[in-house]
């Protein structure tokens, strides 16, 4: 029995820098994690640092394998500019009016309308009568709509900032830290799981040597796995 707590010791000790190693990791990942930007057809496109005292949005990304930029230009009043544009094409659009409770008129670069509407906190009301909500809809991708020449209703809804998210998913993150804290607890009371799973609290426990092979290969593999499982979640 000495043994093998000496052993766990030994194991414990391998585990600082392990540790020091993900947490600076983490450090870094949280921000990466909870960046800005918009969802344009189920792709990420982050925001750009603008210069101080400036309004002008600028998001950018990969759509496809395409390189895409997304401007949103304030202009006087209400009226927002949205400049969209890939590696081959540029579309240009005009979005008056963009406040709560309020009409709303979208136009692309020939000042054609496209669509009009009243703009509320989780979606659009068309002028038809159709509520769509901002975080439940698909953009249309057929004809004549698609990545190149977007969804009317998508503009709208990036315009008024209604289409924004991080980078990560929040359910990924609780997940990953619950695997996180199970990891501390089962470093700082390695009996504790077993117990749970044979509902013994107290007094002597005799637990198998597999148990503990197996135990510490994970001490050592799971903040590695850790690692891996939160930089694929992004």
């Amino acid at each position: 029995m000495k043994l093998a707590d000496k052993s766990i010791k030994q194991v414990r000790y391998l585990l600082i820098p392990i540790f020091i190693l993900l947490s600076i990791f983490l450090y870094f990942y949280m921000d990466y994690f909870f960046e800005t930007g918009v969802d344009y057809y189920g792709h990420y496109l982050s925001e750009m640092e603008k210069p101080t005292g400036e309004k002008e949005q600028s998001f950018e990304g990969k759509v496809e394998n395409e390189n895409m930029t997304l401007k949103l230009i304030p202009l006087s009043g209400d009226d927002t500019f949205i400049e969209l544009t890939g590696e081959e094409f540029t579309s240009e659009y005009l979005l008056e009016g963009a406040h709560t409770d309020e009409s709303f008129r979208l136009f692309d670069g020939s000042n054609h309308l496209l669509l009009s509407g009243i703009l509320e906190n989780d979606g659009i009301i068309t002028e038809k009568g159709e509520t769509i909500n901002a975080f439940t809809y698909m953009p249309l991708a057929v004809e004549p709509y698609g990545i190149e020449k977007p969804d009317p209703v998508l503009m709208v809804l990036i315009a008024s900032g209604l289409r924004e998210r991080s980078r990560g998913t929040v359910p990924v993150l609780f997940l990953g830290g619950l695997i996180l804290l199970s990891l501390f607890i089962d470093i700082a009371f390695p009996d504790f799981f077993f117990r749970l799973k044979n509902l013994k609290w107290r007094g002597a426990i005799e637990v198998p040597p597999l148990y503990r092979s197996m135990q510490k290969l994970s001490w050592i593999l799971g903040p590695f796995l850790l690692m891996a499982f939160l930089y694929f979640s992004i």
